[in-house]
């Protein structure tokens, strides 16, 4: 029984937004996202800097964000996901791996165990659900600019866009 589930990504809100603004210079671009967040049916689960929790969903009613849907085989594993995903730890080091694998190339041949960035939390939410989001590599290097290219190339579609800058 094939199914959808959504993705949010998100962009820097502005000048005042240093974390957004250091992710993007870090990751290499102006104009793309620096935050991603799955979207559950009441809430958002995303990674923070208290770990991954579950957040109210117009938490991010004020930032340039876009929702994306894809098909999944097992999307009832959405549910067991979430929750396997929900009280990890943030993993810093897991930012500073994407940082190292888009900007110069370097892959670091560990997974950072029970902790999570953004982009983590959301490719293995897919993975759960059947998805083969970029085959075996190592979630921890994975950036949200590089899940968001991933969506497109598996046929996910923009189904909610707010272009708030």
């Amino acid at each position: 029984m094939s199914g959808t589930a959504k993705i949010m990504f998100l962009w820097p809100t502005g000048s005042n937004d240093i974390l957004g603004k250091i992710i993007q210079t870090g990751e290499g671009g102006e104009d793309e996202p620096t935050h991603v967040a799955v979207v559950l049916d009441s809430c958002l689960l995303e990674a923070t800097a208290l770990g991954v929790r579950k957040t109210p969903l117009p938490k991010y009613a004020h930032r340039r964000r876009q929702v994306w849907e894809i098909e999944v085989p097992e999307p009832t594993h959405g549910v067991l996901a979430a929750e396997i995903l929900e009280g990890r730890s943030y993993s810093y080091l897991a930012c500073f791996s994407g940082l190292l694998r888009d900007r110069f190339g370097i892959k670091l041949p560990f997974i950072s165990c029970c902790q999570d960035d953004c982009s983590e939390v959301g490719t293995i939410y897919l993975r759960c659900q059947g998805l083969e989001v970029f085959g075996i590599d190592n979630p921890a290097a994975i950036t949200p600019k590089d899940l968001y290219v991933e969506m497109m190339r598996l046929g996910g579609r923009l189904v909610e866009e707010w272009l708030i800058k």
